[in-house]
């Protein structure tokens, strides 16, 4: 009986798309239409119905991310106070840190899409028991994951190249506070991931930004020792930051038990592994979290060979890639909503409209990336200025800022379709081509440009371009040719058997 209340959907908050009112597509219907390739919307559905479901989902996630990239702003512009070497110790201990973030998001990605299947579905038993067992696999393997990092934090921080002893010194403080509290953003992620599995980025922007506020917060007091607290420098920067996520995550399992939620976890209901479908998130998870790696393995290099031209280029390059980061919210943003939307589709088994959001995801997101390329071009030099005097760094982040304005597009484009292809699984595809522009193209030109032609850190940064570029280029071409459509085609053989 109690089961039964629980999923009683008129007490239900759910969000809402045009999907819901959308009736199932019969085989024959699917068929029909993964044979003409029919881009023509449903009887009923506008362009304008599109594109608010798109915004409803995609908002959220932007105003999260570009909030979240502020707060990693203001805590450089801070840690930047103390010198040069401050912003390259954090620079540094913030790839590792990322690389074991970029897993923990990429084992959540197959959550997300299996989520958005149940959701499209009007499964909601089986969404809950796909966030019960992301839960369950997550949580061991990001106490494994937080233990080997901490150990290994001095080793990590020497191998990217740490200059000086100071430097060396700091950057493995401020990782080892991280990798101490990577259990918070274990369970915090896999959470934010189920709730964007139902459309729900409201919720997960409203916790981040207040983990946001008390990170900055916390900043003021820590690093510089304001109002009687101790100076700590960048180590009180690192745990500022952990003291915001902590609060995210009371903030999340709050939501996360509550059953008005479409999603949410029950502690008194009987629980058990089920492999299976720990399984279904791995098989998208995996090629994901592969993909994440070889993207920071590159960045981990790329990062490494511009340390070793000095600390002033160095800055200027942070300062350069901590903006560039703001930017890449309006790709990840609406991936968000193309990952979602895409789960949800074939979950209604609705192909054309799967086909619909996703191209227009990609449309909307390249608008909004030639407006931010325009400004980047235009006041880049400028907004460089928020994070240094120094007028070397200044001068080499102005030239920088050219290259982050021409990179936009190819950014927006590739998050916003690899989103898509990864909400209907097709994530090996997107590993290989990561793969081949990111580990194999962009190494070389970087090096080339570094080392052949010493064109120094603005050379590096072009070669960068190179391999963004290929990367979209061969993403779009994958979504076009369709092979992520066999998805619906299986749908058609599982109904037959």
């Amino acid at each position: 009986m109690a089961e039964a209340v629980s999923f009683r959907e008129e007490k239900v908050k759910k969000i809402t798309t045009t999907l819901d009112s959308l009736p199932f597509c019969t085989d024959s219907e699917i068929e029909h239409q993964l044979e003409t390739d029919s881009r023509r919307l449903p009887e009923g559905v506008t362009r304008r119905m599109i594109y608010r479901d798109i915004f409803v989902i995609a908002w959220p996630a932007m105003i999260e991310l570009t909030l979240l990239s502020l707060a990693s702003m203001v805590d450089l512009m801070m840690v930047g106070n103390l010198g040069p070497w401050a912003i390259t110790a954090v620079g540094l201990a913030s790839q590792p840190r990322m690389i074991f973030i970029s897993i923990l998001q990429s084992l959540n990605v197959g959550s997300t899409a299996y989520i958005a299947r149940a959701r499209g579905a009007e499964d909601r038993k089986l969404a809950n028991s796909y966030l019960q067992q992301a839960m369950f696999f997550n949580f061991f393997f990001t106490i494994i994951l937080g233990v080997a990092g901490y150990i290994l934090s001095e080793q990590m921080i020497r191998a990217m190249g740490a200059p000086d002893a100071q430097t060396l010194y700091a950057g493995t403080q401020y990782l080892r506070i991280q990798c101490a509290g990577m259990l918070l953003y274990g369970v915090t992620m896999t959470i934010s991931a189920s709730l964007r599995g139902v459309g729900n980025t409201r919720t997960t922007m409203i916790y981040n930004v207040v983990a946001n506020i008390v990170n900055i917060i916390a900043n003021y007091f820590l690093i510089e020792g304001h109002l009687g607290f101790p100076r700590l420098e960048v180590l009180g920067a690192s745990i500022a930051t952990m003291i915001g996520q902590a609060a995210a995550t009371v903030m999340a399992v709050f939501v996360i038990f509550r059953k008005r939620n479409y999603v949410f976890l029950e502690y008194r209901r009987d629980f058990r592994v089920r492999f299976d479908m720990i399984k279904d998130i791995l098989v998208i998870g995996i090629p994901a979290m592969v993909e994440q790696l070889c993207i920071r393995f590159a960045s981990l290099m790329f990062n490494r060979w511009i340390a070793q031209l000095g600390t002033l280029e160095y800055a200027a390059h942070q300062v350069c890639l901590n903006l560039q980061t703001m930017s890449m919210t309006n790709g990840v943003g609406f991936a968000h909503s193309a990952t979602t939307l895409m789960g949800q589709s074939i979950g209604r088994r609705r192909p054309e409209m799967s086909q619909a959001y996703s191209r227009s995801c990609a449309t909307l997101s390249l608008c909004v990336s030639v407006v931010l390329g325009v400004v980047f071009f235009m006041w880049g030099g400028a907004m460089s200025r928020w994070y240094t005097d120094d007028p070397v760094v200044i001068e080499r982040c102005t030239e920088l800022f050219v290259v982050v304005s021409v990179i936009q597009p190819f950014l927006a484009l590739q998050f916003t379709v690899a989103g898509a292809l990864r909400g209907a699984g097709d994530t090996k595809a997107v590993t290989a081509i990561t793969f081949t522009t990111c580990i194999i193209l962009r190494l070389i030109l970087v090096y080339t440009a570094i080392n052949v032609l010493h064109w120094g850190v603005v050379g590096a940064w072009w070669g960068m371009l190179g391999d963004q570029a290929a990367r979209a280029i061969l993403i779009w071409l994958r979504f076009t040719r369709g092979k992520w459509k066999k998805v619906f085609s299986r749908m058609i053989q599982e109904s037959a058997e």
